[in-house]
């Protein structure tokens, strides 16, 4: 399925976005790991949901094909829900599905509690709590410099080693290494990484406000942003929230399973 491409003003930068398929909308949004992008993100699923559904994405401002901020704070949860909000002012239908993966799940979470216009909310490996980083937390957001760095990463983010081919390998470093993307990386994510995790933790009351069906989708290998310290506390501050936690996956879901998250999506936007 091709995408048709499109660009929004958000704040004074440029955001890249995507749209395809028919049927009732989704919008799905990406996480904040070096080289996250949506079309990555989503590659292995995304045919079957421009199938059945028009789906929105878009570039999160600093990430992919977007622009970047030419002033600090580069991680700006702010101007990422602004750009959500954007995009969902894009889309014509009164009701929408959303999907929000790792950082953007606090971004989703968010949108959900301020737009009736969501009616139903998938989170896949979200953030959203306060919890202490594991020792695997600081890679998600270290700009590798290296191929074995990347390399490194990738084993902390994914389950199944064997994903890690060569070819995967390649597109990444040619994404990070084009003299642009690694300075802007490392100055978004300059610092202890502890604050980037208190900066994304909602209150309960933030919760409170979610008031559309919820499905929360969690690895139950996450090492980087685990389930124990994220969607499962998270969960019992929404009481309409389902609980899928995949066994054999890391934190990237829509990659390691995609056929797993695929039935579960369609079952939920229904």
């Amino acid at each position: 399925m091709s995408l048709e491409s499109f660009t929004m003003d958000v704040q004074g930068v440029a955001a890249r976005c995507w749209a395809g398929g028919s049927g009732r909308p989704l919008m799905l949004l990406h996480g904040s790991g070096p080289g996250a992008a949506s079309q990555g993100t989503w590659r292995h699923v995304i045919d079957a949901l421009t199938a059945r559904y028009r789906v929105y994405m878009t570039d999160l401002i600093g990430f992919g094909e977007s622009g970047r901020k030419t002033e600090a704070p580069f991680f700006d949860l702010d101007l990422w829900l602004a750009q959500a909000e954007a995009l969902l002012d894009r889309i014509p239908e009164q009701e929408v599905g959303l999907v929000g993966h790792s950082i953007s799940g606090t971004t989703a979470l968010r949108l959900a509690g301020r737009s009736p216009r969501i009616t139903r909310l998938m989170t896949t490996a979200t953030m959203g709590w306060n919890y202490l980083e594991t020792p695997y937390t600081a890679l998600c957001w270290t700009f590798p410099e290296t191929r074995e760095d990347l390399r490194r990463t990738l084993k902390a983010l994914m389950y199944d080693h064997d994903g890690i081919t060569d070819e995967l390998l390649d597109y990444r470093m040619g994404i990070l290494h084009d003299g642009v993307y690694g300075p802007h990386f490392s100055a978004m994510f300059e610092g202890e990484k502890q604050r980037f995790i208190e900066a994304a933790a909602l209150s309960p009351a933030e919760l409170a406000k979610v008031t559309c069906e919820v499905m929360m989708v969690h690895g139950m290998n996450d090492v980087m942003f685990p389930a124990e310290g994220t969607t499962i506390p998270m969960s019992r501050h929404l009481p309409q929230a389902d609980l899928l936690l995949l066994a054999r996956c890391g934190h990237l879901p829509a990659l390691e399973h995609p056929d797993k998250l695929l039935n579960a999506m369609l079952g939920f936007f229904r």
